[in-house]
């Protein structure tokens, strides 16, 4: 449900970029809202999601071998780009 809704906004995005850009936004969440007492409704949520998404595709932009994994990238790093992105 939610890829279909943000595949509508943004086109295309793989199911592995989705499920890396969610757990992204599910920390930032997380650290960002439920931490401070905040409800983030559906729309705010998608653009989390969306914002996530863009660092991920901008990483693989970056990367000339692999795109961005759990594997070979770790949340850390992920988070970090995303603060500068």
């Amino acid at each position: 449900m939610l890829l279909n809704m943000v595949q509508k906004q943004i086109g295309y995005v793989s199911e592995e970029h989705f499920r890396l850009a969610l757990d992204m936004a599910t920390d930032d969440i997380k650290a960002n809202r439920i931490a401070f007492g905040k409800r983030t409704s559906l729309e705010e949520a998608l653009e989390i999601i969306i914002a996530c998404i863009k660092v991920v595709q901008k990483i693989e932009k970056g990367s000339s071998t692999e795109p961005p994994t759990q594997n070979n990238y770790n949340r850390n790093e992920l988070l970090c780009a995303s603060i500068t992105a």
